[in-house]
């Protein structure tokens, strides 16, 4: 399970490790696409941004480790895409599949605090998620 940060702990991030979003901003953005259509409200993405931006969702990685659950998470989109397409998707690592794991772990976790008309989103990051 992703260790979650703290405000004290961000002094001590250096180059060698990075700040963390649990779960990756780019999911979120490919959630968001998915179901565009499905809200009409002005800047109700904002709303989730914010959300996914908070301390809740962060946490510190290493640079080399941040690097590879970034690179995880590409790779599930890219086959989600291709699932979709009818097309062949590309085998994940063993620690690939793990670090997706997580992510998906973090998100049942924080779900129901996603607060407002979100289920048409929450559905979406779900099934991209496997949960």
């Amino acid at each position: 399970m992703p260790e979650h940060i703290n405000t004290d702990d961000l002094r001590k991030v250096t180059d060698r490790f990075h700040v963390d979003h649990i779960v990756e901003l780019q999911l979120i953005k490919e959630a968001i696409n998915n179901v565009w259509a499905s809200y009409s409200k002005n800047n109700w993405w904002h709303k989730l941004v914010k959300f996914f931006g908070e301390k809740r969702n962060l946490q510190i990685l290493s640079a080399n480790k941040n690097g590879r659950k970034r690179t995880a998470v590409t790779k599930l989109i890219m086959n989600d895409r291709k699932k979709v397409a009818g097309q062949v998707e590309r085998d994940m690592t063993e620690e690939q599949e793990e670090m997706v794991q997580d992510v998906a772990n973090h998100w049942e976790m924080i779900r129901d605090d996603l607060h407002g008309a979100f289920e048409t989103f929450k559905a979406e990051l779900s099934r991209l998620l496997d949960v």
